[in-house]
């Protein structure tokens, strides 16, 4: 509620759940906006409220339902970090580079995440209903070097998203 506004004094209400399991490798969720105020017939919020209109107890304007998956592997905890001496510089971890190397223990955290989202949005009397899928991930190839990836494809369009 906003007691300093004019008109329209009570805010949208926002509803939000989700559930996830197997360790957070998967995920549903739902966020759903609903409006107090009605709607007249040029499709203009009004200031009576919605239930007065018959158009619902609250008006919904927008439903958004997205399903994740989560792939993760790898870990830290094998990783050498540099050797410190007695001054608090950094040691080469090769003191003969002509020496043939040990098997190196390969550790890097990785992360591949995937998703599906559906979004019905009210413009005016009608709905727009928007699908899209999405990829992203991480790859921590050393302690200092992190690769990060994303991209995603609306459904409806046809196209690709902002992918880096």
């Amino acid at each position: 509620y906003n007691a300093a506004a004019l008109s329209n004094p009570w805010e949208n209400m926002a509803v939000r759940a989700s559930s996830s399991w197997g360790k957070g490798a998967y995920r549903v969720s739902y966020q759903g906006l609903f409006d107090w105020y009605g709607l007249d017939s040029a499709g203009v919020r009004t200031e009576t409220f919605a239930a007065a209109l018959g158009q619902g107890w609250i008006r919904p304007t927008m439903h958004q339902f997205s399903a994740d998956v989560r792939l993760r592997g790898g870990t830290a905890q094998g990783r050498r970090g540099p050797k410190i001496n007695d001054l608090g510089l950094e040691e080469n971890f090769y003191s003969d580079y002509y020496a043939p190397l040990d098997q190196v223990a390969w550790a890097a955290p990785w992360s591949i995440n995937a998703g599906y989202s559906m979004r019905r949005s009210a413009v005016g009397t009608t709905y727009q209903t928007t699908h899209s899928v999405r990829v992203d991930g991480t790859f921590d190839a050393t302690q200092n070097w992190k690769i990060r990836f994303a991209s995603g494809y609306d459904l409806a369009k046809m196209d690709f998203t902002f992918t880096s």
